[in-house]
């Protein structure tokens, strides 16, 4: 029987994840600890009670080091030394550090088979496709997640020669307080598929990035979609040249800058017109660039 803990679990997914355990065989799934900053959430207590000990709540502010410390104590004890086998890292925001909430599995877990990192991200977080989400206006979002992303890479490296994963999933859309009516995806069908992939989690996953897979949803139109692939967290091709094409309109804007001077201040911001409005073409404005850039024009 495998054990879980979940950081945010008063509601939304984190609640839906805790409630799709709670749904799965006790000989597959074991304890489930459901965390929460406060104990008032009535729906995870509703749970609690109709799961027969298998879900209990820990009481647990990831961003407080005092808490943090409680509850891993609390989790040990119940553990009773068998140690933690899969945390999953849904909570909004996190103090990223040994001794932080992930340090709960790292303590404990050093017997353990599983030893699972489940990072809860999103597409939005990945650089590669940061050219798909322009117009989604969460930029403080996007940044979050990307450090997520990353951070997620680090420890993957860091401890993979001692046995664990670190596996970041993109849920998807869901229909929850921050994701809105409008979204793609029921919660629970998030939390569904987001088990399917942990209940799966081995080595081989170790700091990658996946989605969901949802039947009918694998070639949807629009920005998302939801096929089971790994995601790309770094600079794609179309993002790496886009950056060469910056560096290079960077190159003859301080060359043009040097030549004109100061003193022709209407010149200069007339070529930087010029250059903004190339960049704006992105890509697909290369050749016309390079004419620039070699005094062709």
């Amino acid at each position: 029987m495998a054990s879980f803990l979940i950081t945010g679990s008063s509601r939304g997914l984190g609640l839906a994840l805790a409630t799709r355990l709670a749904s799965l065989p006790s000989g597959q799934v074991g304890t489930i600890f459901a965390t929460a900053r406060q104990d008032n959430s009535a729906q995870l207590k509703e749970l609690i009670s109709a799961s027969s000990g298998r879900v209990e709540l820990v009481v647990l502010d990831v961003t407080d080091k005092k808490s943090v410390q409680e509850a891993s104590r609390l989790v040990e004890q119940k553990l009773q030394g068998k140690g933690l086998d899969y945390l999953i890292n849904n909570a909004g925001a996190m103090d990223w550090n040994p001794a932080g909430v992930e340090g709960i599995l790292l303590a404990s877990a050093a017997s353990r088979e599983k030893k699972s990192v489940i990072n809860i991200s999103t597409t939005l977080g990945s650089i590669a496709r940061a050219h798909v989400y322009e117009q989604t206006r969460s930029p403080a979002y996007k940044i979050t997640k990307a450090a997520l992303n990353m951070l997620s890479v680090q420890y993957a490296q860091q401890y993979a020669s001692e046995g664990f994963t670190f596996l970041l999933v993109s849920p998807g859309w869901l229909q929850t307080d921050l994701g809105g009516s409008r979204a793609d995806l029921p919660v629970e069908t998030g939390a569904e598929k987001v088990v399917d992939i942990v209940l799966k989690t081995g080595p081989h996953q170790n700091g990658k990035f996946v989605n969901i897979h949802v039947p009918g949803w694998e070639n949807a139109k629009g920005n998302n979609f939801y096929a089971g692939e790994e995601v790309e967290c770094g600079v794609s091709e179309f993002t790496d040249k886009y950056l060469m094409v910056t560096a290079l309109l960077l190159r003859v804007l301080a060359t043009t800058r040097a030549k004109l001077g100061v003193a022709n201040i209407t010149g200069v911001l007339a070529v930087e017109q010029n250059i903004l409005e190339i960049l704006l073409l992105k890509v697909g404005a290369l050749e016309d660039i390079l004419k620039i850039g070699l005094g062709k024009t």
